[in-house]
């Protein structure tokens, strides 16, 4: 809606008014009407106008958020941006050139084009693995180039890591769980070939035609507790970093046993006598440990009062 004062529609010699509307959108269809304004407010509005269109022109808009895409095969770069709206295309034969060159090497732009995609892929060379570009995005149709985009920096496809991690250590944590520790691999670009996502740890039990299964830590970590496994059991582990492309090389194996398991059975025949006006007796029967279970340490009264709830002393 524009508000027009009276006298710049006035043209001379004609009863008609005029008026020229800027700053529409090239190649768009617009429709008009026209109200009249006094200092009572606006009047009604007229019929309105068929469509009219404006002029094809060069897009005004470039495109923005400007990132690597996801899944790309090495030796690829991928370039993904959000497309603009087909309202602000300005133009038939609608595209995209994409402009990109390494980001240590600066000197002249190559030069990709597609049509009217959100996404661009190009061989790059499995040399060129987790290398960092310089792209940016400009739209075109048949009248002309519109504005590049902002310059953005991504990496190229990633390569599969070649480092492993090592001093593999295991430790018993309880009768259905281990502790795994390593040393990481160092985050470089020669060893991981791209950005460290976690470490996969893989486990199975010490007999002949393993079934082996994986723990996943999820971070660049130098440790992890793998649990659900069985009581007094062996266990195999070796660890391998991963980033996008995939898993590295296998570590050195260790091995180690889980403990047996916990207290099975409940002490019985619990009794209780006064000792005072600040102590009792208890006095139960014993358990006996079994063969699978770990050694008997101690045993632990839990004591409850008005005062004083789920206290537990370890006798």
């Amino acid at each position: 809606m524009q508000n027009v004062p009276d006298s710049s529609t006035i043209v001379q010699g004609r009863e008609r008014r005029e008026i020229t509307i800027t700053e529409l959108r090239p190649w768009t269809a617009y429709k008009f009407r026209v109200s009249a304004r006094n200092a009572h407010g606006l009047g009604p509005y007229s019929v309105p106008s068929a469509y009219h269109q404006t002029s094809e022109g060069p897009p005004t808009l470039a495109p923005g958020n400007i990132t690597a895409g996801e899944g790309s095969k090495l030796g690829d770069l991928s370039i993904t941006w959000t497309p603009l709206r087909e309202e602000d295309h300005g133009g038939a034969e609608f595209g995209y050139n994409v402009y990109y060159r390494l980001h240590d090497r600066p000197g002249n732009w190559q030069k990709g084009t597609v049509g009217d995609v959100g996404s661009f892929v190009v061989l790059v060379g499995k040399e060129n693995f987790y290398s960092l570009y310089e792209v940016m995005v400009q739209p075109f149709n048949r009248a002309g180039a519109g504005p590049n985009s902002s310059v953005a920096t991504i990496y190229s496809a990633e390569d599969l890591p070649i480092g492993t991690p090592g001093n593999i250590l295991i430790f018993p944590h309880n009768s259905t769980a281990l502790d795994i520790t390593w040393i990481p691999v160092p985050d470089t670009k020669e060893a991981v070939r791209g950005k460290i996502l976690g470490y996969q740890v893989n486990y199975w039990e010490d007999v002949t035609n393993p079934l082996i299964m994986s723990h996943y830590t999820g971070e660049a970590s130098s440790g992890a507790t793998v649990i659900g496994l069985l009581p007094n059991t062996m266990y195999v582990m070796d660890v391998q970093v991963y980033n996008s492309a995939g898993l590295g090389p296998v570590s050195e194996k260790n091995k180690q046993r889980t403990y047996n398991s916990g207290m099975t059975s409940q002490p019985t025949e619990v009794m209780v006598s006064s000792h005072g006006t600040d102590s009792v007796y208890v006095t139960w029967r014993g358990i006996s440990r079994k063969q699978n279970e770990e050694t008997l340490v101690s045993y632990t009264v839990g004591v409850t009062s008005r005062h004083l709830s789920n206290v537990s002393r370890v006798v």
